[in-house]
């Protein structure tokens, strides 16, 4: 074959060669698609959750394990509690944990991780450089310019590969421990939330039975005053304090109302939602004369009848007898002792998902270091290379190129490295002494709040048996039914202070859970965030 045409060929080989590269490279891209968030659709889209719907409903029933008789779940008559037919705080927490955008964030923060291991494990890219060259003094006829091509493959060296896979693998765990994290604090918000809404539930509910009570003594009082048998500055006091409780009841119902839009949030719905879910709250008309008589049928063996007087042989109340008084008002305090906190908090201190991720973050830490120490030892770049040097075909091969560490044995970097290791370590020690810390002032203010409850319920308990023996007098004729309806005041005073207990020990108590990360208030049982939650619930139909 003629030199000039043995030419033509190998040109038109080398460019086929080139395009059949590039069209393989372009093949292999991603193209980059576009997702604008516009506000309005998201805030329209969020306006838009409901708790009523088919995606919700399989996503609870898949995590209880059972189909729900009715959806949406309504409140079949006011007051009434049906765990089957109404939204509790494990119903809750189920649709917090398939809403609320703060796991949607954690998620796609764990998820960028996941791929940041993709990056890790990445091989570095072989290099080709192009070059050309002239010769001056090139032959007639022979053409001057003389291409070539440089390859170059680098190889690491020392593992710094599986070390850069390793780290990240400890770096994406972390992000996911941070989820189970977030959700914790999901559910310890809501409830949080519940356990303010109920409060101010009960408390505008026993503010009317006590406006109630107050009118018809400020009627008692007029009617004495109307045939002079009393002064007007006997009156007085009463109209006062009957204007006081509208004054706390208005307080209450816009507490009550701030409270819903807190719960509202702590699922991710909005307030209009959580309403139209018709919470119930924990007493209903008459459930405190309930629980009294179920108290007596559980404690004493008998059902009274009207104005029957409970007696006890001493004034103060056995323990028994208030913890089944609790019971029937549906409030759940249990007795912590020193060895189950003990047990419970070791347990905390090796399985609570901040420490489990600051261990992680240990890890990567030392891994870090070991990578730093690796970069020491160079990377080798194997290479070859091509020429065209007028008309002739030139190859090089095994060239071989490392860096020589002879100024820099990367001495910064393992300071650095090790600085962070060292303060990844105390990271671990000041988490685990903040839970330790936390456990012992939530478990002290937990016991001094039960402890206050149980007095103020000892206390109504004792109103309860005045007011009965009142209206067992008045009913004889031996006492004036003023004199009962100052008792019943006082005893519904008395049940304000047994819930603003209550409030508060449920509070301490949900504090000590959020030390211990376990479980403890039975009324606001909720399910704890497990493995489901790493998966996003919803479809993908809130994008725009």
């Amino acid at each position: 074959m003629p030199p000039r045409l043995t030419e033509l060929t190998s040109r038109q080989s080398g460019g086929f060669l080139w395009a059949g590269l590039a069209l393989a490279f372009v093949a292999g891209c991603v193209t980059y698609e576009p997702k604008p968030l516009v506000p309005e659709q998201s805030a329209a889209a969020f306006q838009e959750r409901s708790l009523d719907t088919a995606e919700l409903r399989k996503f609870i029933e898949e995590r209880l394990g059972r189909t729900l008789p009715l959806w949406p779940l309504k409140q079949q008559q006011p007051g009434i509690i049906n765990q089957n037919q109404a939204w509790n705080a494990e119903l809750l927490t189920l649709a917090a944990y398939f809403f609320h955008p703060s796991l949607d964030f954690a998620r796609a923060r764990w998820r960028a991780a996941e791929a940041a291991e993709i990056s890790a494990g990445a091989r570095p890219n072989p290099t080709v450089s192009l070059r050309s060259g002239y010769n001056l003094s090139a032959t007639p006829g022979v053409t001057p310019w003389i291409p070539g091509a440089q390859f170059d493959l680098p190889i690491e060296t020392a593992g710094k590969r599986g070390l850069r896979i390793a780290k990240a693998r400890q770096t994406t765990e972390t992000a996911r421990l941070e989820l189970h994290t977030a959700a914790w604090k999901v559910r310890a918000d809501l409830r949080d939330a519940l356990n303010r809404y109920y409060f101010a539930h009960d408390q505008v509910y026993l503010l009317d039975v006590r406006m109630g009570v107050q009118h018809r003594l400020v009627g008692k009082l007029e009617s004495r005053l109307e045939v002079g048998a009393i002064a007007i500055s006997d009156v007085l006091p009463a109209k006062l304090a009957l204007q006081k409780t509208k004054l706390e009841s208005s307080l209450a119902a816009e507490a009550q109302a701030t409270s819903a839009a807190r719960a509202a949030e702590a699922i991710g719905i909005s307030t209009c939602e959580f309403e139209l879910a018709k919470v119930p709250h924990w007493f209903s008309p008459g459930a405190i004369d309930n629980a009294l008589i179920d108290l007596r049928r559980r404690t004493l063996g008998f059902n009274p009848r009207p104005g029957e007087v409970m007696k006890y042989q001493t004034d103060r109340l056995p323990a028994t007898v208030l913890t089944s008084l609790a019971v029937s008002l549906h409030i759940n305090l249990p007795a912590l002792t020193n060895e189950v906190l003990s047990v419970t908090r070791t347990q905390a201190v090796k399985s609570r998902p901040d420490i489990r991720g600051a261990l992680a973050d240990y890890e990567a830490a030392q891994l870090a270091l070991h990578l730093e120490i690796a970069k020491q030892y160079p990377d080798i770049h194997l290479g070859s290379g091509y020429q065209w040097d007028q008309g002739q075909s030139k190859w090089s091969f095994l060239n071989l190129a490392a860096e020589l560490p002879v100024l820099n044995r990367n001495q910064g970097g393992i300071a650095e490295a090790k600085a962070r290791r060292e303060a990844a370590a105390a990271q671990v020690v000041a988490t685990q002494a903040r839970v330790f810390a936390e456990t012992d002032i939530a478990a002290i203010a937990y016991e001094r709040a039960r402890s206050r409850f149980f007095s103020t319920l000892s206390f109504f308990e004792t109103q309860s048996r005045q007011t009965e023996t009142l209206a067992a007098m008045v009913k004889a004729g031996a006492a004036d039914e003023f004199d009962r309806l100052s008792a019943e005041l006082d005893r519904v005073n008395a049940f304000l202070l047994v819930i603003e207990a209550r409030h508060q020990a449920e509070g301490a108590l949900g504090r000590l859970e959020d030390a211990l990360q376990t479980p403890l208030n039975l009324r606001m049982s909720a399910p704890l965030p497990g493995d489901f939650i790493q998966t996003k619930p919803r479809a993908e139909m809130e994008r725009p």
